[in-house]
């Protein structure tokens, strides 16, 4: 390399370092597909946990970093990843590359997870010397053998989507193996799965499933997701395998063709269940389901919810597709926390004042246009309003606990009744509000930072000088101090350190 090429090699880092400066207040690093990346070396110095990079072609994988413990590299095309120096690295996420070779893992000692899932990899028996090795994703990989999986016995987790997988005996000598997931292979032998006997979790999405009886054999199993089962013939006593089974806490069976769940009350331990999208159910059981804490029943074509009157012990409820919503039955769940109720019309929203304990609300898709009720949500964090007619927000000004807010595609001119919610971590709105939105947010960052500054200013002094800068440069401190902080403390705390710096901008 000439020294012309050096001096480039140097100035691209600089200034890929200063691109990308301000996000290591939180450790973490996303770059996109819209952003030039053709060396990892500026990172080489940065204190960074998580790096995430998705789609972008040519990268060199020349990254040396002692403090990354989360990589992702997402349809990069990369055909190995040679050159990798991460001795801390715990969990690696290789996904949609054109990988035909897992050698280089084998120089980074202590990675517990490792995707490699739709690649070109046909050997995968050499992770077995990664003795930390518990979670692996190799979907999409269809040369490998299974036999491979024999020596590889440390894993817990093991994802083997649409891998053309027949036969798994293999994994019968896999004693640690305690989730599996087989999504989307059509032609397994389900005879093959009974002498798994150690599984806690079994996910068979998009699978075609005759019958559960291979489900008698596996006395451990606590979740099972049999969901977009493609079986159109199923029977009535489909479930029935699961009869009095009393391991069993979880159950998925959307949209799984099934008509008859009476089986399932004589599941003792059963939590959680999710029946949605089958459209020919009977939901007459649910009433004698007392126990259950969870519960999906969306898209059943409902005409009310009575059934769920008894099941008072529920802290979470979705909802979708209701005719006519009454939510009067579900007055007495004290317990209720989650309610996801989108895609529900003429929502009569002054039932919505029975639930004003919630920590999460789902309304999105509801016609909404009034959301005056909403003002005595004190405790909401996370509140989806997407998919509405909403005007006026000022009802959201109380929630102070909102750390997540979805806006989107409603009628909203004026923002400002949200824009001192310090907390809300995440803002979602439309492509055509953000102007509007980012204008109040700008000015109001201004206000924050000026109040942050004269409040920790000793003397009157300083206050002048502070107030004395330019809007463009206040911004440009905030810049310098990553300002993007969760609490007005952190906020006042960082403001006052940099007055124990000297690289601020001059005017």
């Amino acid at each position: 390399m000439n020294d012309q090429q050096n001096q480039d090699q140097i100035e691209y880092e600089q200034q890929m370092k200063a691109q990308y400066i301000n996000y290591i207040k939180n450790k973490n690093i996303f770059i996109n597909r819209n952003q030039l990346l053709q060396s990892l070396k500026f990172l080489n110095d940065f204190d960074v946990v998580k790096l995430k990079i998705q789609q972008c072609l040519n990268i060199q994988t020349d990254l040396h970093n002692n403090t990354v413990k989360q990589l992702i590299l997402n349809e990069c095309n990369l055909q190995n990843v040679v050159g990798f120096k991460l001795d801390n690295l715990e969990i690696i996420d290789l996904s949609k590359n054109q990988l035909s070779s897992i050698e280089s893992l084998l120089q980074i000692p202590l990675l517990t997870t490792v995707n490699i899932s739709w690649n070109q990899i046909a050997d995968i028996s050499r992770l077995r010397h990664l003795n930390h090795l518990k979670q692996l994703n190799i979907s999409g990989n269809r040369a490998f053998n299974m036999i491979q999986l024999k020596e590889i016995r440390q894993i817990t987790t093991l994802i083997l989507n649409d891998a053309d997988i027949q036969d798994v005996s293999t994994l019968s000598s896999q004693t640690n193996l305690r989730e599996l997931d087989l999504s989307l292979n059509d032609n397994l032998d389900y005879k093959s799965i009974e002498n798994l006997k150690f599984l806690t979790k079994l996910i068979l999405q998009y699978n075609n499933i005759e019958n559960l009886l291979f489900m008698k054999h596996l006395t451990c199993l606590q979740e099972l997701d049999i969901s977009y089962n493609k079986n159109n013939n199923v029977s009535s006593s489909f479930l029935d395998p699961l009869k009095n089974n009393d391991v069993l806490c979880s159950l998925y069976v959307n949209n799984s063709q099934i008509f008859d769940i009476q089986v399932l009350p004589t599941l003792p331990n059963l939590k959680y269940i999710d029946i949605s999208q089958n459209e020919n159910l009977d939901v007459t059981p649910l009433k004698s389901m007392t126990k259950l804490n969870k519960i999906k029943i969306q898209w059943l074509k409902l005409t009310n919810i009575s059934m769920l009157r008894s099941l008072i012990d529920l802290e979470e409820v979705h909802i979708s597709g209701l005719a006519e919503p009454d939510l009067e039955p579900l007055f007495n769940m004290n317990q209720l926390k989650y309610f996801f109720f989108p895609y529900n019309k003429r929502i009569n929203t002054t039932q919505l004042m029975n639930f004003k304990a919630l920590l999460r609300l789902d309304l999105s898709s509801c016609d909404l246009r009034d959301i005056s009720v909403l003002r005595y949500f004190s405790f909401l964090e996370e509140l989806n309003l997407a998919f509405n007619r909403i005007i006026y927000i000022n009802p959201l000004k109380s929630l102070k606990q909102l750390h997540y807010l979805n806006l989107k595609f409603n009628c909203i001119s004026d923002f400002s009744a949200i824009c001192d919610h310090l907390n809300v971590q995440m803002y979602s709105i439309s492509q055509q509000q953000k102007p509007i939105f980012q204008e109040i947010i700008y000015s109001n960052q201004l206000k924050l930072i000026d109040t942050a500054l004269i409040l920790i200013m000793e003397t009157n002094q300083k206050r002048k000088q502070i107030i004395s800068l330019s809007a463009n440069i206040r911004i440009q401190i905030a810049g310098l101090l990553q300002l993007n902080f969760d609490n007005y403390e952190q906020l006042t705390t960082t403001v006052a350190k940099l007055f124990q710096r000297q690289d601020f901008p001059d005017q």
